[in-house]
């Protein structure tokens, strides 16, 4: 009996093994053939849903011309589809190839472009870990509303955080996620300055009932009213006084 169930059993296994391993990637036709893209290992934790309510209602108000993002993720839907729809520029980067495809993927199954994602690999020294300068000056410019939001444990060198504020000059809007931790912390204030942001909303959203991360918004005069309007709209929850004593990291 136990011999008629055997192969039975490593077909099984053998379909499980197969199933387990398609899991990990993602079709996508390309004319007569499909393309299999390797699909991220993990999700990050996202941001709270107030969060995605404000970002679209944020670039509906400040209308901005050119977007650049580093660190790609769920915002890509909302970043993407203004640009697509009001023909403004946008340009995400992300050090990780799954992640861009993933993301190229999700703006084609939307009916947007496929191609705002880009790839540029990061790279760790004692004193930074960062996006790769050389590969940022390729696609980057000076937008005026710039989402910072990777690498996620990002740290800046004195060339990196001259780079950064060369890159914000013109900005009018900045996010900058993951300011709970102090060496994120401690970009805010070059940035104010490069960029004439000089007003600060900020953000506490729980990633997990035991991880409480926290970003900040930056405005300059022009937007920092459209801004507070479409916050008060829709009740966005603000941190008061906000510092680099409440930085858990």
């Amino acid at each position: 009996m136990f011999s008629k169930i055997q192969p039975m059993l490593r077909e099984a296994r053998a379909t499980y093994a197969l199933r387990k391993q398609y899991k990990r990637f993602i079709g996508i036709r390309a004319g007569d053939k499909f393309e299999y893209l390797q699909a991220p290992e993990a999700l990050w934790a996202t941001k709270s849903h107030a969060f995605w309510v404000l970002l679209p209602l944020m670039l509906h108000k400040t209308r901005p011309r050119e977007i650049a993002e580093l660190g790609s993720g769920r915002s890509i839907i909302y970043l993407s589809e203004y640009a697509a729809k009001h023909q403004q520029r946008l340009i995400s980067i992300d050090d990780d190839p799954k992640w861009v495809a993933a993301g190229n993927l999700v703006c084609r199954f939307g009916g947007l472009p496929g191609d705002f994602i880009k790839h540029v690999p990061s790279s760790k020294t004692e004193q930074q870990e960062f996006y790769d300068l050389e590969g940022l000056a390729e696609h980057i410019e000076q937008p005026d509303f710039l989402f910072l939001d990777g690498p996620v444990h990002r740290k800046l060198d004195a060339a990196g955080m001259a780079f950064v504020c060369r890159m914000a000059a013109q900005a009018e809007v900045i996010i900058i996620d993951d300011v709970h931790r102090r060496v994120v912390f401690e970009q805010i204030a070059p940035l104010m300055a490069a960029s004439g942001c000089e007003h600060r909303f900020f953000n506490e959203y729980d990633v997990s009932p035991k991880f409480r991360n926290a970003l900040v918004i930056l405005a300059n005069n022009r937007t920092r009213p459209l801004i507070a309007q479409a916050m008060d709209f829709i009740e966005f929850p603000l941190t008061a006084d906000y510092s680099e004593q409440n930085c858990a990291e």
